[in-house]
């Protein structure tokens, strides 16, 4: 529960497929993720407004743990996923102080959606 966590820690490690996909001040990763799965998350969290809206979804499936894809476990699912993703497992690397992204393109991601506090 991402909103949770929010709440109620200062750090955050983001996993997907059993590794650290990001990790980062709770509140940076909330407002300005730099995974696409972190962002496809905080894309997901509901909004405090009067209107109905649809929760974003992120598309696909987790694979099985005997099955992850070649490269990056989360290029399936990915929006920015390129040719390098699916032949490249990216580790996880600063990306900004006290950051760390496992993501080749962690400085083209944009937040997943305006006004996310």
């Amino acid at each position: 529960n991402l909103g949770a966590v929010w709440q109620l820690c200062d750090r955050i490690c983001v996993m997907y497929a059993g590794q650290i996909v990001e990790t980062a001040e709770t509140d940076q990763a909330v407002r300005a993720p730099m995974h696409p799965y972190t962002r496809a998350l905080v894309g997901a969290l509901p909004r405090m407004a009067h209107e109905r809206i649809r929760l974003a979804n992120i598309r696909g499936t987790m694979p099985a743990a005997n099955d992850y894809p070649p490269g990056c476990t989360f290029c399936t699912r990915c929006d920015i996923a390129r040719p390098v993703c699916s032949e490249d497992a990216p580790a996880l690397r600063p990306v900004a102080p006290d950051r760390q992204s496992r993501c080749h393109f962690a400085e083209d991601i944009t937040p997943a959606r305006e006004g996310a506090a």
